[in-house]
């Protein structure tokens, strides 16, 4: 006899974790948790700001990552070129490496494996220091 399939109920949520942090030259949009279409509006936000003239978005602490979540990155991308501004992706783990890979992304902008790699390369400044927030998705 084979085991039911079990299911989350309709209403679960899934947990994401957006932290940014802040000088005058660089943002850091880091992301701990899943990515998918419930999550997404969290990440979402961190966009909707005036952005500095580096953003990087850290992906190291996401566990899943829908395509939603590209899309999200992809809109970062263009903007930061429409406006001059760099943006680069930190990612180590396969569910992010994987779909960037897959849909191309990776020649959109630079994906790093390690946050400090990411802004020595994208920040051509030194910066004073970071400042940080949080805001969850629960």
């Amino acid at each position: 006899m084979t085991e039911p399939v079990t299911r989350p109920p309709p209403h679960a949520t899934t947990h994401l974790d957006v932290r940014q942090l802040r000088d005058e030259d660089i943002l850091i949009i880091s992301a701990a948790g899943e990515i998918d279409l419930v999550s997404l509006p969290s990440l979402r936000r961190a966009f909707e700001q005036p952005l500095p003239a580096v953003t990087i978005c850290d992906l190291t602490e996401v566990t899943f990552m829908g395509v939603a979540g590209l899309g999200v990155l992809a809109a970062a991308a263009t903007e930061a070129d429409l406006e001059r501004r760099r943006f680069g992706v930190v990612a180590s783990t396969r569910c992010v490496t994987r779909l960037v890979t897959l849909f191309g992304l990776d020649r959109r902008f630079p994906v790093h494996a390690r946050l400090p790699e990411a802004v020595d390369r994208l920040n051509t400044r030194p910066h004073a220091g970071l400042t940080g927030t949080s805001s969850g998705n629960h």
